[in-house]
């Protein structure tokens, strides 16, 4: 089994959009994307609700992909993914049966997310939510540029 959550931090929400496979192996964000306060009280249940989502996502197709809105640019209201790294901070959590992996952006890169080789973070497979969410947070404080409204 295999589970990712995508969380961006932009302008002090958390945006936290469905996952779906994609046909070619790589994962898609899809509706609807639940919006929510950075705070770990505040993710948990959200990022659980999403977690039941996603393991019941069908796979994507190529022809649904080019059809679709972007789920976050829609949510976000921002023009591009260009304006969201300017001030944003991108993580994701992938969960197997081995380990939970977590990826974290390198600040201050402008126009793209780019993730940080030397900010991975490996967990067994049954650390708590709440343990891999305050690693994330902790990492969120360092920049305090996605947390400004």
């Amino acid at each position: 089994m295999k589970v990712r959550v995508s969380i961006l931090i932009w302008k002090g929400n958390a945006y936290i959009p469905t996952m779906a496979p994609y046909e070619y192996g790589a994962w898609i964000k899809k509706d609807p994307v639940i919006i929510s306060s950075p705070e770990l009280e505040k993710l948990i249940p959200a990022i659980e609700e999403i977690i039941t989502s996603n393991l019941t996502q069908q796979t994507v197709l190529g022809d649904d992909v080019e059809k679709r809105i972007d789920p976050i640019l829609h949510a976000t209201k921002a023009r591009s993914w260009y304006k969201l790294a300017e001030t944003g901070a991108s993580y994701l959590i992938d969960w197997t049966d081995n380990q939970i992996t977590v990826n974290m952006t390198l600040p201050g890169k402008k126009n793209k997310f780019q993730f940080d080789k030397d900010k991975i973070k490996q967990f067994p497979s049954d650390t708590s939510l709440r343990d891999i969410l305050s690693v994330i947070l902790d990492d969120l404080h360092s920049r305090p540029e996605a947390l400004t409204p």
